[in-house]
């Protein structure tokens, strides 16, 4: 089993509950010296926001992937029907 990367998605900046995650996180006592304290810190952190970003957002990698597809869709629907309403959804594909 390979190493899963945390990976830090600006979109959690926009959330109103981020900051607060964020602080319980990292709210936690932990004695050593400080480049110590900052892992022991930072692994909680990624998981506890990883988990959150799960829960609260949803997988974005897949809501990446068919947001993409829905837009191939009415890219084609667009060129091959001429449907002029595709272009107003293609604006809008992820509402």
């Amino acid at each position: 089993m390979g190493f899963k990367y945390f990976r830090f998605l600006n979109v959690w900046i926009e959330h109103p509950n981020f900051k607060h995650v964020v602080q319980d996180a990292w709210n936690v006592d932990i004695q050593g010296n400080s480049m110590w304290k900052l892992h022991q810190k930072l692994k909680p952190l990624s998981r506890t926001l990883s988990q959150w970003s799960k829960t609260t957002i949803g997988n974005v990698p897949d809501k990446v992937k068919e947001w993409e597809e829905k837009l191939q869709h009415l890219e084609n629907e667009y060129i091959d029907n001429d449907r002029d309403d595709a272009i107003f959804e293609m604006h809008h594909v992820d509402e």
